[in-house]
């Protein structure tokens, strides 16, 4: 994965209207430029800016309420709003999903408010993903009526987070929203090859910080050496507990009982 861009806090300042002449225009969208003096010194202003429900509509928002809405003022900063339900949205970044922004990219993913572009999905990556997936799926359906694998799926880890995991395995209460969240993740697996040390650094360090109970990397990057690490007991910003199977072992969940995989197809 490489680094492509960094989210941004953004707002408009709007105690007064003000008008906006239209600078640049094309098919996909159009740029505003707006100037007006305004009446304060520059630290009342900093403060208003930073206090959304001061400025931004209400109607506006995922929630109903300008209230809910906050911004981080640091680089990278968060323009999040928190729901009444549990959980967060970080707009800056779903904004630019839903308005195309990424489309031609490739897969992106937005991790502690940096936006990564994904590896390509390459046969042997693919291989194993579909492999796991059905053998994980086979093991649940014996064991639980409640757990479900899902592939590949958002999961919104904390306010500027949206790591795009290739599997999570999750219990489902009829409940949910849109979007997976670390609630309801029972464990997380991922399928590395350019992408191994992505996911046993920054990822690994989300998903322990955010209490994933259990976590699976998939380590594809040398064909004569494959390899599956599970991790478990999340402390702090990483796992207390770390077991290592070959492709060809019987791989079982530390956290789920009666979960074990044959991976003998993986060999």
């Amino acid at each position: 994965m490489r680094t492509v861009g960094a989210i941004g806090a953004w707002g408009l300042l709007a105690a007064t209207p003000c008008a906006a002449e239209v600078v640049a225009a094309e098919p996909g969208g159009f740029a505003l430029e707006a100037a007006r003096d305004v009446a304060a010194t520059p630290a009342a202003v900093w403060a208003t800016l930073l206090a959304p429900a001061r400025w931004w509509d209400g109607a506006h928002t995922y929630s109903g309420a300008a209230t809910n809405l906050s911004l981080r003022a640091e680089p990278g900063g968060c323009f999040c709003e928190r729901l009444p339900a549990g959980g967060a949205v970080e707009h800056d970044f779903l904004t630019l999903d839903e308005a195309g922004a990424f489309e031609g990219v490739g897969r992106v993913e937005l991790i502690e408010g940096e936006i990564f572009q994904m590896s390509p999905l390459h046969l042997p990556h693919a291989s194993v993903l579909a492999e796991l997936t059905v053998a994980i799926g086979i093991a649940l359906r014996e064991q639980s009526d409640t757990m479900r694998v899902l592939t590949p799926v958002s999961l919104r880890a904390n306010d500027h987070s949206l790591p795009e995991a290739d599997l999570l395995v999750v219990e489902l209460d009829g409940t949910e929203g849109d979007l997976a969240t670390p609630e309801m993740v029972r464990l997380v697996l991922e399928v590395s090859a350019s992408s191994l040390r992505h996911d046993l650094g920054r990822k690994l360090q989300l998903y322990a910080r955010t209490g994933v109970p259990e976590y699976w990397v998939a380590d594809v990057a040398d064909v004569a050496a494959r390899r599956l690490l599970r991790f478990h007991a999340p402390a702090g910003e990483d796992y207390t507990e770390r077991a290592e199977f070959a492709f060809g072992d019987t791989i079982a969940s530390a956290t789920i009982d009666g979960l074990a995989v044959d991976a003998g197809r993986l060999a």
